[in-house]
């Protein structure tokens, strides 16, 4: 009569059982690493997006701002009422630029809470993300530099100035370095802001100046 190897069948089924059971311990600890993941993911775009949101709420800001004062010089016949107007208008396109930033954002925070509650699931790679958003004065640099540039391209070129004038309005208003135009892009309501786009135009010019030489319609001789 042929004897059953009972000890050898248990010791394999419980030799599979434990492997089944190690098999599902190992994904669900894979799975709480993705979740984990997926969770610092969504967690990084919340902050971004907040930032950006923060971003725009200063840029709304600054329009109002500048729509006041535009308003406010223009009563009062100061010619760089012109200067405030465009800038107003300019921060338009700054706050698009932050939006589109708030958008991607907002997209990538939902897509990564989601695939932390479903970690299992294969998610697509992030889309491309749009334009990095200048801050204030960063990008009023950058706009002066590109001023400074159609100046040059149409065969002028200024000297950007702003604060009170030590000098008479009688005088001719010229930059005493390079004889050019001086032009005034704000009085007493200045800021960092004016002050970096003062820069920008100017380093731009400078720039120039050093490689090519001082514009024709300079007076200096």
């Amino acid at each position: 009569m042929r004897v059953p190897r009972v000890g050898l069948s248990i010791s394999l089924r419980a030799l599979l059982f434990v492997v089944a059971v190690s098999a599902v311990a190992m994904g669900a600890a894979r799975m709480a690493r993705l979740s984990a993941a997926y969770r610092a993911r969504a967690q990084y775009f919340a902050r971004i997006e907040q930032a950006h949101r923060s971003g725009i709420v200063e840029v709304e800001q600054e329009i109002v701002r500048h729509d006041r004062l535009a308003s406010a010089i223009r009563v009062r016949g100061d010619a760089v009422a012109p200067h405030w107007e465009r800038l107003a208008a300019w921060y338009g396109g700054l706050r698009n630029d932050w939006q589109a930033n708030v958008v991607y954002a907002s997209r990538l925070r939902e897509k990564y809470d989601r695939a932390a509650e479903r970690p299992w699931q294969i998610i697509a790679a992030d889309p491309p993300a749009p334009r990095p958003a200048d801050s204030i004065r960063a990008a009023a640099y950058k706009k002066a530099r590109a001023e400074a540039d159609r100046e040059l391209k149409e065969g002028r070129a200024s000297i950007y100035i702003y604060g009170l004038l030590r000098r008479s309005l009688l005088a001719p208003q010229l930059d005493e370095e390079t004889r050019l135009p001086l032009e005034r892009i704000a009085g007493c309501d200045w800021n960092a802001e004016i002050a970096d786009r003062a820069d920008g135009h100017n380093d731009r010019i400078k720039e120039y100046i050093k490689k090519h030489g001082l514009p024709a319609c300079t007076s200096k001789r």
